[in-house]
């Protein structure tokens, strides 16, 4: 059996909420803010993910086999939702502080790659990759 361990740090990105970890599609933990999951499985080929609501992480493909026995993956769970707070936050501050128009529209153009992010994109919000 191989062992792979999840961890996610804190953030503030669904701060209260876990992400669901997905083997082969299957639901095999929830991972919390500053937590970590350990996950043994046996050899073979997998697939893994994370998942919270619409948002879902890009599948990552691991290889278990005969030699690996007893070996740890290790594997990191992030967002980066956090760009997007800061957006919002610094445009609320520019608004109040600054009502240029230039600016304005500065924010207005950038807000259209947002909501593809968001929406069309999602799998670079949400972050499954391999710590060396």
């Amino acid at each position: 059996m191989g062992k792979i361990i999840l961890s996610r740090k804190k953030d503030i990105f669904a701060i209260f909420r876990s992400y669901t970890i997905l083997v082969d599609n299957k639901n095999v933990a929830n991972l919390y803010p500053n937590s970590t999951k350990e996950i043994e499985l046996p050899s073979g080929e997998y697939s893994i993910k994370a998942k919270i609501d619409w948002l879902t992480s890009k599948t990552i493909k691991i290889n278990i086999d005969d030699d690996s026995i007893g070996a740890k993956l290790n594997f990191r769970v992030n967002s980066n939702i956090s760009i997007l707070i800061i957006f919002i936050l610094i445009s609320i501050i520019i608004e109040i502080f600054f009502p240029n128009r230039f600016i304005k529209l500065g924010l207005i153009a950038i807000f259209p790659y947002l909501i593809y992010l968001m929406f069309f994109s999602s799998q670079k919000i949400l972050i499954v990759d391999q710590k060396h």
